[in-house]
């Protein structure tokens, strides 16, 4: 286990995935979902190197049929960490003969915490180390407590939006998507959202969210600028949800399981880095 902390907040990471185990506020409040497993057993996973479900679970690279579950398999993987500071660590990852199996493409996958202040700030940073072009999707997934209940809350977008969501069937989803919110910055939460899965936004034109209880006091500010896609998740009647800024998206039900053209897939240059933050501030 890493620890981090400031005058402001304490946190624990975990080397198995990278995730973080606890957010505690200089208050003593505890901000992370803590794993009920009643409900959901995770807490903050990172996605890598797909994020939501391939069709079938498999994909097609160079005429070749490959395999992978639900979020990729670094959220499964151990990580090496370096603390840096009281404030800053880096988790580190990179390719296995296993994931060469059904990933094939060496890899650098690193996500970096630092502290300032009350912020959190999650960089992921993914290194292409071959001789040809890597595909590849990466995103966050951390959990956000709710105390009593999430329709005690209400999400503040940072301007007004017009969001539609995609439908999920099983664990991919259709072409058919559900007006969530028109010309507003204000979505009341409700279980009746997530009965079927989560809320799925594709391409979204907005860079934060805030999380406030109904009386208007912050619960937690997500910041995503320059993310492509973004999905909100819970299970009814817990008393979390999860905000999912992704690089990324789940298969179509009519996708062709190309991976190089996959929806939302991102590609990279040989010897390249790509770069990506965002935070939370609480």
């Amino acid at each position: 286990m890493v620890y981090l902390q400031n005058e402001e907040l304490k946190v624990q990471i975990k080397e198995l995935g990278a995730e973080v185990q606890s957010v505690i506020t200089k208050e003593g409040r505890e901000c992370t979902w803590q794993g009920d497993p009643t409900f959901w057993k995770g807490r903050g996973p990172h996605l890598f190197p797909i994020c939501g479900r391939l069709r079938d679970n498999k994909y097609l690279y160079n005429g070749k049929e490959y395999s992978l579950g639900s979020h990729g398999f670094a959220k499964l993987m151990e990580y090496k960490a370096e603390k840096i500071s009281e404030t800053k660590a880096v988790f580190t990852l990179t390719e296995t003969e296993e994931t060469l199996k059904n990933y094939p493409f060496a890899f650098e996958f690193k996500v970096i915490y630092t502290l300032d202040g009350r912020t959190i700030n999650v960089e992921y940073e993914v290194t292409n180390k071959n001789d040809y072009d890597m595909y590849f999707s990466v995103g966050g997934h951390e959990s956000y407590v709710c105390e009593n209940g999430i329709e005690n809350f209400y999400i503040e977008f940072d301007k007004k939006v017009t969001l539609d969501s995609y439908t999920v069937v099983g664990p991919i989803i259709n072409h058919e998507t559900t007006r969530i919110l028109e010309n507003s910055n204000i979505l009341p939460l409700k279980n009746e959202y997530f009965k079927v899965d989560a809320l799925v936004f594709k391409d979204i034109d907005f860079d934060g969210l805030t999380i406030k209880k109904n009386d208007g006091t912050l619960n937690v500010k997500v910041d995503f600028k320059g993310f492509e896609n973004l999905l909100l998740w819970m299970v009814p009647g817990a008393p979390y949800i999860c905000v999912e800024p992704w690089f990324g998206f789940p298969d179509f039900d009519d996708t062709d399981y190309v991976f190089e053209t996959k929806v939302g897939i991102q590609k990279l240059a040989p010897g390249k880095t790509f770069n990506a933050v965002h935070s939370m501030t609480y």
